[in-house]
């Protein structure tokens, strides 16, 4: 279905009308805190991940302190007019067009006109009900060189993400996900931000919904994504380079879809989880924004933890899985002159927790 949305970036009432009703923050205290100094109810009231248990691998104890171990300033997420507005004039869509996969058993690499990075299958039966992920936010981007200038007259722009689902072929299928976007204007400045949407095929549209956080070129962000049941979740942006640190909570369920008739709430099936840079769409076309160089993406604490129940008191002894039998996902474009396929970003794991996305290829 069309993405109810103008073809100057704006989104219609009935969009805004439906995000408002789907997303809601958390209680935000008015002094920063302590996270390790506060218990499970209180970090659940902040939208906070839950601290691991003492049985826990000490791999989620590592992830989780880098994000909430000391002092954080908590900004609450409300549909207040700034972010009403930043959401009608967001000129970009994630999409969420899968991977193809090349070959299930002579390759891991997977190949994409808008992703680039990795993802996971869980594993042992379990179900992933929780993602994190912490990147820098390109500093600065570049126009890149001919041939791969781009279309002219549209702006450039890449997305870094993590998200739940989205590698599976079901009839509702849908990826929460939550990340940043880097927009190359056309003097050179660069501006980020940081967004969250739950993407369903289908769906009515497909609007981000934008998060007021403070943020800069250059800033290390950790983002978590967890699934507190089968059709909601609760997505954290955290800035680790302000001081204290901020971060942002907000919890918002899937748009209903109707499928043969039917109008059916997808839901997670924790199959996969990702970490992506991604060439946005263009809103109300199928086109897909310029792709500035962006020089390399270094994702850290790539790590995904599965659970038997998505929710918060099974994921603080929850099962991690980092980057051992990973699938690629490869960025590819064709050329027309000279007709060639060309590599616009690999990705390759740098540790067991740890990806490198490299615009053009890797060096």
């Amino acid at each position: 279905m069309r993405d109810p949305s103008s073809a100057s970036g704006g989104v219609d009432e009935r969009v805004l009308d439906d995000l408002r009703r789907r997303f809601t923050g958390f209680d935000a205290p008015a002094q920063p805190i302590t996270p390790a100094d506060i218990d499970a109810t209180q970090l659940r009231r902040f939208g906070l991940p839950p601290r691991p248990g003492p049985a826990a691998s000490g791999i989620l104890h590592r992830v989780w302190e880098r994000g909430f171990g000391k002092t954080l300033a908590l900004r609450t997420f409300a549909f207040d007019p700034v972010v009403r507005r930043r959401i009608e004039t967001t000129p970009y869509r994630i999409s969420a067009q899968r991977a193809n996969r090349l070959s299930a058993t002579a390759s891991p690499l997977d190949t994409s006109r808008n992703w680039a990075g990795a993802y996971l299958t869980a594993n042992g039966g379990r179900q992933f009900a929780q993602i994190w992920g912490a990147w820098k936010t390109p500093e600065t981007l570049r126009f890149p060189a001919p041939p791969n200038a781009g279309t002219p007259g549209l702006p450039y722009a890449c997305s870094h993400w993590i998200g739940l689902d989205g590698q599976r072929r079901y009839l509702d299928a849908s990826l929460p996900q939550v990340g940043t976007v880097s927009l190359l204007h056309a003097d050179g400045t660069v501006t980020v931000e940081a967004w969250t949407q739950w993407w369903t095929r289908d769906a009515a549209h497909n609007a981000p919904t934008y998060l007021p956080l403070p943020l800069a070129p250059g800033d290390e962000v950790l983002c978590v994504l967890t699934a507190i049941d089968a059709r909601r979740v609760v997505a954290v942006v955290v800035n680790l380079s302000t001081s204290p640190p901020v971060g942002i909570a907000v919890q918002y369920g899937p748009q209903p879809v109707d499928i043969g008739g039917q109008t059916i709430s997808p839901k997670i099936t924790g199959a996969t989880a990702e970490w992506i840079v991604e060439r946005p769409s263009i809103v109300g076309s199928s086109d897909i924004y310029n792709f500035p160089n962006y020089d390399s993406a270094e994702f850290d604490l790539c790590v995904a933890v599965g659970s038997p129940a998505a929710d918060f008191p099974a994921l603080s002894s929850g099962v991690p899985q980092i980057l051992h039998g990973t699938r690629y996902i490869r960025m590819l474009e064709r050329e027309p002159d000279p007709a060639r396929i060309a590599v616009l970003s690999l990705a390759k794991r740098r540790s067991p927790t740890a990806l490198t996305v490299t615009y053009g290829g890797m060096r």
